[in-house]
């Protein structure tokens, strides 16, 4: 009765929180055109043969650009036919067409200014790179706590990593190919991680008491979901 209790007070208060406004409506149909290290005044527009042309809007995260094209900005966006994608930076400017298959509903492409090249979906290692880094990032915010509360021996250090790892892969995992609906992913996830870690340290974390234990996991946790939340929302996705 009261493991069931805990788990309705924490999810009500995940729910209560107003930093979960973030999950909103996912982003509309699209083509998201990646650059490393893009050139500042590097500007991508689409035209088709259908007359109609668009500019892609510019998103810019640490090392990378995004381009975005939404399909609702042309009029005719179910004639996607001839599509060209012009690309202008330091004066100098390239054009690159665009098979009809790479309009899917939320499509990514790769463009490589260097070697004049675009090509489907992103590089091999740049999920994994991603990945690793929002690893880490939560193993350290949530292992500066854990010092914080007083835990020192290793056990507890081998159950933080271990909890740790299983529950943010499988948080990351959502990541790859979630693309506009990340941000409901990554709420929706972390109410689950932070109910089965607040628990797990509840009944398997020995150092201390239960209520160090469980208070730990739910200040973890909550760390994670604000500060992980808003620096990941600065990374590349």
């Amino acid at each position: 009765m009261k493991k069931r209790i805990f788990i309705l007070w924490i999810i009500a208060l995940l729910l209560a929180m107003p930093g979960l406004a973030l999950a909103n409506a996912a982003e509309p149909p699209g083509l998201t055109v990646i650059v490393n290290n893009p050139p500042d005044d590097l500007t991508l527009t689409m035209t088709f043969s259908s007359g109609d042309s668009a500019a892609l809007v510019p998103e810019h995260r640490f090392w990378e650009g995004q381009y975005r094209f939404f399909y609702h900005t042309i009029p005719n966006s179910r004639n996607m036919k001839g599509a060209v994608m012009t690309a202008e930076w330091e004066g100098q400017r390239a054009e690159f067409p665009i098979p009809d298959e790479y309009f899917g509903y939320d499509e990514q492409v790769t463009l490589d200014l260097e070697s004049a090249t675009l090509t489907q979906g992103q590089k091999p290692l740049r999920a994994p790179l991603l990945t690793a880094m929002r690893i880490l990032l939560t193993l350290i915010i949530e292992g500066a706590l854990l010092y914080a509360f007083g835990y020192r021996t290793m056990r507890s250090v081998k159950l933080f990593l271990l909890i740790n790892i299983i529950t943010q892969t499988l948080l990351n995992l959502v990541f790859i190919g979630a693309d506009g609906y990340w941000q409901i992913l990554f709420v929706i996830i972390e109410i689950g991680i932070f109910v089965v870690e607040s628990l797990a340290y509840k009944d398997f974390m020995d150092e201390h008491g239960k209520k160090r234990a469980v208070l730990y996991g739910i200040t973890a946790n909550l760390a994670s979901l604000l500060l992980g939340g808003w620096m990941i929302s600065s990374l590349p996705v």
